[in-house]
């Protein structure tokens, strides 16, 4: 084995041009830590790519602020200082969709100031105002691998990597298989109706782990919160519930009631009422396997009337609520009548 590193001091970058950070061909190895800085170049507007053994086309293509399961970041705006064109712009945009208001991300006008700085922990963190994110998540490589980004601004960065070769690639109490890739399945700025279920992630001939789940979703109210994740593995023909709510499966609760937390398996990076949120959870220390098939899929809100719920199928809706009858006790479900919900979705998952 033998450490790889590489760093970039005050380097410029130039508007829409694809920039390479880093080029390793002595492979096999595994990508160990990487931290950028630079909020004009290395921003939550700036796509990052890994070309990994000579793909022509990105085996990995992320938003850099979403890979760290950071989303909204603009809501905590530093009016001092700001330029005219950006402290009149607002990255949410509201749009009206049957009726029901629907907030629209847009990273690209977001702003420095993101809620919560410093937070750190195991495997992602934001250590400082305008930079120092960092990852370290573990990205296998056979032969070699490119790192560039694109972005719309013009400025300097900062980056640094770290690797090694003939690493093994190891998640949580596992050795993954030497051939084990990583891959990134993304939901981008998708408007859910009430009720439907999404497909966030599929892969379909080969064994894997579902490695983490980053979500930012946004709505007028936080009902759509209530939509269950759940996973088909293997093609069985019922589905596994890996929660009984949204808020649940990043091991929060009542809709992120406690607000911000920074944990290494899970937290919550924004949040905002009446509907704002995003958050990310790590899947090292309870691996959810497969042998040959996996999906992921979320539902926008629930109804009670499914198996996400111990009760029975006889609701009914009263003054804009639901209602269910469970026995003898009359269950309410939210005073708000569940809407659509625009989300952006990021799901790894390892193959082999």
């Amino acid at each position: 084995m033998k450490t790889f590193s590489h760093a970039v001091k005050a380097a410029y970058c130039a508007a829409n041009e694809e920039i390479e950070l880093f080029t390793y061909n002595k492979g096999p190895g595994v990508i160990t830590e990487q931290w950028y800085t630079g909020y004009e170049c290395l921003g939550p507007n700036t796509t990052i790519r890994y070309y990994v053994d000579d793909n022509s086309q990105p085996s990995i293509e992320m938003n850099l602020y979403m890979a760290h399961g950071i989303g909204f970041v603009s809501e905590w705006t530093k009016k001092n200082g700001a330029d005219k064109e950006t402290e009149q712009g607002n990255d949410i945009h509201e749009e009206t969709i049957k009726g029901e208001r629907v907030e629209i991300f847009h990273p690209e006008l977001a702003y420095p100031d993101d809620p919560g700085i410093p937070w750190t922990t195991r495997r992602i963190g934001h250590a400082s105002k305008e930079g120092g994110l960092y990852n370290t998540i573990r990205i296998p490589f056979q032969k070699s691998f490119k790192v560039t980004f694109i972005t719309p601004n013009t400025g300097i960065y900062w980056y640094i990597i770290r690797g090694a070769r003939n690493y093994p690639l190891v998640i949580g109490d596992l050795i993954l298989p030497s051939t084990a890739k990583l891959n990134v399945y993304k939901v981008e700025n998708f408007v859910a109706k009430p009720e439907e279920h999404i497909v966030l992630g599929s892969t379909t001939q080969k064994s894997g782990l579902l490695y983490k789940v980053f979500l930012a979703g946004t709505s007028s109210n936080f009902t759509y919160l209530e939509g269950c994740y759940r996973a088909i593995i293997d093609d069985e023909e019922e589905f596994q519930y890996l929660s009984s709510g949204t808020e649940d499966l990043f091991l929060s609760a009542f809709y992120f009631k406690g607000g911000l937390f920074h944990g290494d398996s899970a937290g919550v990076t924004f949040f905002k009422y009446p509907g704002t949120v995003s958050a990310y959870k790590f899947f090292e220390e309870d691996p959810v396997m497969f042998e040959h098939s996996f999906q992921l899929i979320w539902r926008c809100s629930e109804q009670f009337d499914n198996k996400c719920f111990k009760v029975s199928k006889e609701c009914y809706i009263k003054g804009g609520s639901e209602y269910c009858k469970d026995k003898d006790k009359i269950i309410k479900q939210s005073k708000f009548k569940p809407g659509p919900a625009n989300i952006t979705s990021y799901v790894w998952i390892y193959e082999w």
